[in-house]
């Protein structure tokens, strides 16, 4: 196979010249020689924004309007604990100490 020359601004937008050694093992080819590839450079940057919190009587609506205790815990997590929507629905029994003090279980 003969080897092309491409002149570096050709080259010049959103990627960037990488070889192949950063890859996954799986993905570096049955060989695993060296070869080159175009990977993304992401420069995409957003403009970080203040997220407003709820105030006391938005939440005792928001409770009102749940139908069932799990909706009011979902309610209670998101708002006051701080956990994510995905984070308090991948929630597990075990991973919560509902005592008072959790020191004699070995957690701070």
């Amino acid at each position: 196979m003969d080897a092309v020359v491409v002149q570096r601004c050709c080259l010049a937008g959103p990627d960037e010249l990488a070889g192949s050694r950063d890859l996954p093992a799986d993905a570096q080819g049955e060989d695993g020689g060296l070869f080159y590839r175009l990977r993304p450079v992401h420069s995409l940057r957003e403009p970080e924004t203040r997220v407003d919190r709820a105030a006391d009587t938005e939440l005792v609506a928001m409770f009102g309007a749940c139908h069932s205790a799990r909706d009011r815990l979902v309610v209670l997590l998101v708002s006051r604990v701080g956990l994510r929507r995905g984070q308090a629905a991948g929630l597990r029994r075990s991973d919560m100490y509902l005592l008072p003090d959790s020191r004699a279980l070995g957690c701070d």
